[in-house]
């Protein structure tokens, strides 16, 4: 199933920004926050995966993905983020599930004599 609510493209679009400093990703990702509310957003204010997302209007299914805001919402949040401290890439990377984890050197797992 298809769907703007996965975090996959936004987690995309969060990297090559990240990593190229284009600005063109800042507005792909923009789009599809603004594609995300416009198709997703339920009456009651919460956001539902669609039922194809190639017909206009998509019909809503009746759940939202966890991964909606562990994921997608983070990874539109962070690409417009500027400080890079927040999660630098060079120091953390994402779990599957959106988690950022810490990169670990050597020497945490190795003690050399």
């Amino acid at each position: 199933m298809n769907s703007f609510c996965s975090p996959e493209l936004a987690e995309s679009y969060y990297i090559l920004y990240k990593l190229t400093r284009r600005p063109i990703y800042r507005e792909w990702a923009w789009r599809l926050a603004q594609t995300i509310r416009r198709h997703c957003r339920t009456a009651v204010g919460a956001y539902a995966d669609l039922q194809d997302v190639q017909s206009v209007p998509a019909g809503k299914l009746n759940y939202q993905r966890p991964a909606f805001l562990s994921g997608t919402l983070k990874f539109l949040y962070l690409t417009f983020v500027d400080d890079d401290e927040f999660f630098s890439l060079d120091r953390f990377f994402f779990s599957n599930a959106g988690n950022p984890l810490p990169i670990l050197s050597d020497s945490i797992f190795w003690t050399r004599k």
